[in-house]
């Protein structure tokens, strides 16, 4: 019996098809999970409009663009109830959030009226907003200056005065890094 004779047999086998049908479908799931997981569309002006790819990773490091769950606050479901941010797979419904990593353990921080300071340095445009685009009050965290302990970072977004980042939710713990994200060019 030649092998095409055996393999039009196996072809034919009622189990064939199934088989055919159980591969494709796990490759189609697999390849939609690596890019659900890895890769992500920013819509946002807070970075650059466009796709980004997510290496994991679990520190942040300042000057990076992370992806990152911000912390599942009540500030945080108000921003999600005022359409500030997008629902998501992150804890209470959040969406995770790209942003540069501004300050890191060590440095020193302080949040005013006036803006971000960061080791005496002022970040451009980062002036908190008193209210939201129609008019409602936006919540500001309290003046401070401290240095960011260790397992947490500033996150800020990257020359907006309107961007929703740390300026407004304070410090994020490291561990809600997702990883570090890299914007691609097609």
């Amino acid at each position: 019996m030649s092998s095409n004779t055996v393999l039009s047999r196996l072809r034919k086998a009622p189990w064939h098809r199934a088989l055919m049908s159980l591969l494709a479908t796990s490759g189609i799931i697999a390849f939609g999970y690596l890019l659900h997981a890895r890769l992500r569309y920013n819509r946002t002006p807070s970075v650059p409009t466009g796709w980004y790819w997510i290496t994991p990773a679990s520190t942040a490091t300042v000057g990076q663009l992370v992806a990152f769950c911000p912390p599942p606050t009540a500030l945080l479901q108000e921003a999600l109830r005022r359409g500030y941010i997008t629902g998501g797979d992150c804890a209470g419904n959040l969406s995770a959030m790209i942003k540069v990593v501004a300050a890191g353990p060590g440095d020193l921080v302080r949040f005013s009226a006036a803006g971000v300071t960061i080791n005496g340095r002022r970040w451009p445009k980062s002036q908190p907003l008193k209210r939201d685009p129609i008019g409602r009050p936006l919540a500001t965290p309290p003046s401070m200056y401290s240095e960011v302990p260790a397992g947490f970072f500033v996150a800020l977004s990257q020359d907006l005065p309107s961007g929703f980042d740390s300026r407004y939710f304070g410090l994020v713990p490291s561990t809600q890094v997702q990883g570090t994200a890299t914007r691609l060019s097609f």
